[in-house]
C-alpha cells in the first residue's frame, strides 16, 4: 500500500495513518504526526496484536524549523510470511524504513484516518492511494499468534497464569 499525502501537523496530536486493519485489537499502521512530546513532526510504526499496542522507532520526518507537507506512507506485505514493513519517502523515489512486524490478519481491510486531538479535523489531502498486488501462489503456511508467551511460575504453587493462543493454517488458493 502506497498513500500519497499532503499534509503539514502543527498541533498536538494531529495525524495521518494508514493501516491494514483487521479490528480495533488487530491493525499495523504507519503514519505521520505532530507529537511535541518527541520534538514535533515524526512518522511511526504502530501494531496491535491481539489488543496489547507496539510502537517501534518513531524517527523524526523533519524538526521544528522544517515543515513536511507532502509525504508518501507505505505498507509492505511479504508474500508467504505475515510481516509488514513499514517505509516513508519525500520523494517517491527513496524510501526510509522505519521497521517491521509480523502480523496475522483475518481479511484485512485497508484503513486511512486522519485525527486532531482536539476533535478538530485538520487540513489534509488524501492526493492517490496505490494498491500493489501479487499473483504469487502463497506456500501453505502455520502461523502462531503471539509469536511469543512468556510463563512464570512459583514452586509449590498452583498455576493461575494462561495465555490464549491462536494458530491459523493458511494454504494458497
Amino acid at each position: 500500500l502506497r498513500l500519497d499525502v499532503s499534509f503539514a501537523p502543527n498541533s498536538d496530536v494531529q495525524q495521518v495513518q494508514l493501516a491494514l486493519y483487521q479490528d480495533d485489537d488487530n491493525y499495523i499502521e504507519v503514519g505521520h504526526a505532530y507529537v511535541s512530546n518527541f520534538g514535533g513532526e515524526l512518522t511511526s510504526l504502530v501494531q496491535e496484536d491481539s489488543g496489547v499496542q507496539a510502537s517501534w522507532s518513531p524517527r523524526s520526518v523533519c524538526r521544528n524549523s522544517v515543515n513536511v507537507s507532502r509525504l508518501q506512507l507505505r505498507l509492505d506485505r511479504v508474500l508467504g510470511t505475515e510481516q509488514v514493513i513499514a517505509l516513508y519517502s519525500l520523494d517517491h523515489t527513496n524510501w526510509t524504513m522505519l521497521g517491521s512486524a509480523w502480523q496475522y490478519l483475518v481479511n484485512p481491510q485497508i484503513c486511512i484516518w486522519v485525527s486532531d486531538s482536539g476533535g478538530r479535523l485538520p487540513a489534509c489531502d488524501l492526493r492517490q492511494l496505490d494498491i500493489i498486488t501479487s499473483d504469487t501462489p502463497v506456500t501453505p503456511l502455520l502461523v502462531a499468534q503471539p509469536q511469543h508467551l512468556v510463563f512464570n511460575a512459583v514452586a509449590g504453587e498452583s498455576y493461575t497464569n494462561r495465555q490464549q493462543l491462536r494458530v491459523v493454517a493458511r494454504r494458497s488458493s
